[in-house]
């Protein structure tokens, strides 16, 4: 359970410590939520909260405080945990999630931040890794590791043109095409970050 925040490189003096989660709607912090950096906010909806939730809590990371809840904070449509979260064009969205799920939500931000649901997954997925890269949306589960919002391709273009070592790169999408475990898209974002 997350219950504090660290951030900043890891340096002879440490990690710094900054506001704490701890949502008082639910008296806990979260886990198996999705998360998005948009700007200078850190987006944190659904997770467990002592039970799945459609929670929505916003770190500020210049003020160093959280927001959970109300008018820039609303809660989401689906209860949820163990989902992805990305961020694309400036969104939040809410990926798949524990129980199975094919929903997708997005969460636009604003002064009254609103929640739409888009278009579903084509399974449903519980138990998802994400992360974000040029406005796309990557997810992965132990079995299966679907791009959103783009094609395959993208890997492919991108570490053909960018990569200097071609053998890591034919590995590297060997790997992925062999096993698609959630363990390549941590490999996969080592090298392109």
């Amino acid at each position: 359970v997350v219950q504090a925040l660290n951030c900043g490189p890891p340096q002879a003096s440490g990690w710094t410590k900054v506001a704490p989660f701890e949502d008082p709607r639910t008296g806990s912090g979260v886990e198996g939520a999705a998360a998005s950096l948009i700007a200078d906010k850190i987006y944190v909806s659904h997770g467990y909260r002592g039970a799945d939730t459609a929670l929505l809590s916003i770190y500020d990371i210049v003020l160093g405080t959280w927001t959970h809840g109300g008018l820039t904070a609303p809660d989401a449509s689906f209860v949820r945990s163990e989902l992805a979260g990305g961020t694309a064009f400036g969104k939040h969205y809410a990926i798949g999630g524990r129980p199975a799920m094919c929903c997708v939500e997005e969460f636009t931000p604003g002064p009254t931040g609103t929640w739409t649901t888009v278009a579903p997954l084509n399974r449903a997925r519980a138990g998802l890794g994400g992360a974000s890269w040029y406005d796309k949306i990557y997810e992965a589960t132990k079995f299966r590791f679907v791009i959103l919002m783009d094609e395959f391709s993208v890997i492919n273009d991108w570490l053909r043109n960018h990569m200097v070592d071609h053998t890591f790169v034919h590995r590297l999408k060997y790997f992925i095409n062999r096993t698609r475990s959630i363990s390549c898209v941590l490999v996969f974002q080592a090298a392109v970050v």
